[in-house]
């Protein structure tokens, strides 16, 4: 495959909001016939959470057993709106998670993107958007720029670890893509967080003819956790909602059907319990978007949009 020649590190880049405007980005649920999820309507949690709810998982985080559930029915809203992300280094690859926040743009998490031990954008980034095992049901699609967080691509500052990726081909058309916002940490605390995406841990073999012994697809499988949001400090969320890696870059999101018809991004996923502070507990941990991160991913998007590639 062609190296990622196209694929620009852009610093900032943001628009700057007016003081008045809201800072929200509407989600679309897409155009593809299949619709919303079953399962969704019923492990997708809104509201705020209840003090037993929150003491019975306050000492959660794989932390505890394993409670992510798996999902079957990719191809439909909104988990299709959630992609794979495959980058390579040369022949290395390095997986995470990603969810459209536009029709040819993807919201992840730096180290995804711009790992601390390499300190380069990959040669090539593929996306595959539903991703089901061995199943595409919506192929894939490449790379063609990515934006960092200034402060994460400077001095990989924990809060700041959020990136996006722009896509050759508009998919978020068809599939749709989440909304965005930045919601008070007053707001934000024992409000169901949800954390989707695609652990490195789990692995598929493929169906071979003849017998033959395949090898698996590594972070091929979508699972899925709910929990409420513990605290927001130092402009990251923190969460018992259980994730392994390979699900970096995944969506924290809420959901509220009564004000969008698809979940609203209110944190970038990217870590575990062993950074979270003594103090919070333990949990795992995204960046928060504040005001200031909304309006530099809404710049991102902004320069996106304005690409001739995202009305093909």
């Amino acid at each position: 495959a062609a190296p990622l020649k196209s694929a620009a590190i852009a610093i900032g880049g943001a628009v700057a909001a007016q003081a008045s405007k809201p800072r929200v980005i509407s989600g679309m649920p897409g155009l593809s016939a299949t619709g919303m999820s079953p399962v969704a309507t019923q492990i997708l949690r809104s509201g705020k959470a209840s003090a037993e709810e929150v003491k019975a998982v306050g000492s959660e985080s794989i932390v505890g057993l394993d409670d992510r559930t798996r999902i079957f029915d990719t191809n439909m809203a909104p988990w299709r709106m959630i992609c794979a992300i495959r980058c390579y280094w040369g022949t290395r690859l390095s997986v995470g998670t990603g969810a459209l926040i536009g029709p040819n743009i993807l919201l992840t998490a730096g180290h995804v993107v711009f790992p601390r031990d390499k300190r380069s954008a990959p040669d090539e980034i593929e996306i595959i958007p539903a991703l089901n095992g061995a199943q595409r049901p919506y192929g894939s699609v490449k790379a063609t720029q990515i934006w960092i967080h200034p402060r994460w691509q400077e001095g990989f500052e924990l809060h700041s670890d959020v990136a996006a990726i722009e896509l050759d081909k508009p998919i978020g058309h068809e599939l749709g893509w989440f909304g965005v916002t930045s919601r008070s940490p007053e707001e934000l605390r024992f409000e169901w967080a949800h954390v989707t995406g695609y652990p490195g841990e789990k692995q598929e073999a493929p169906a071979a003819p003849g017998g033959r012994e395949t090898a698996p697809i590594v972070a091929a499988q979508l699972w899925h956790h709910a929990a409420p949001v513990l605290n927001v400090l130092n402009n990251r969320i923190f969460y018992a909602a259980d994730t392994t890696p390979g699900q970096s870059g995944a969506p924290i999101y809420t959901y509220d059907p009564g004000a969008s018809p698809v979940p609203v991004i209110v944190g970038v996923h990217a870590y575990g319990k062993a950074s979270t502070p003594v103090a919070v507990g333990n949990a795992n941990s995204g960046a928060w978007i504040d005001p200031g991160l909304f309006d530099l991913i809404s710049g991102w998007r902004e320069e996106a949009a304005a690409d001739p590639s995202a009305r093909r």
